[in-house]
């Protein structure tokens, strides 16, 4: 019955944390889980609250932002090896997107070449990619 209440209010502080921008960022999510263990959940327990209560409200976590660029990222990858201009700035468009302004396209595309240097994948430059160093001038 305790653990309920408890489990109520983080619901309820999760709502208030992003009400104004229905957007909750990376470190606003650390925050927001911190709070949930110092109340006594566990970290499970306050992300499946968190995540609950974000697509009840419609509020986007840069996490999933994220992670549907990886996917994007990934798949375009996955065609013929390499990331053109094109799909990159189609990824780096949705991020935008999910944003909901929060991120600027600059940011999608650090966050967007970060994915990309961290999974090693090629890039297309050139003739058919676009301008030879379009990746190196984000």
């Amino acid at each position: 019955m305790y653990t309920e209440k408890i489990k109520r209010q983080f619901a309820e502080h999760v709502k208030l944390r992003g009400y104004d921008d229905q957007y909750i960022d990376r470190q606003e999510e650390r925050e927001i889980m911190e709070f949930a263990v110092n109340q006594g959940l566990t970290v499970d327990e306050g992300l499946a609250i968190l995540v609950r209560v974000c697509q009840e409200r419609n509020y986007t976590l840069e996490r999933d932002i994220e992670t549907r660029a990886f996917e994007m990222l990934t798949q375009f990858a996955t065609n013929d090896g390499k990331i053109d201009k094109k799909e990159f700035f189609d990824a780096v468009g949705i991020m935008q997107n999910m944003s909901k302004g929060k991120l600027s396209e600059v940011q999608c595309q650090k966050k967007a070449k970060q994915i990309v240097l961290d999974n090693n994948w090629q890039i297309k430059t050139g003739l058919f990619g676009g301008e030879p160093d379009w990746f190196k001038k984000i």
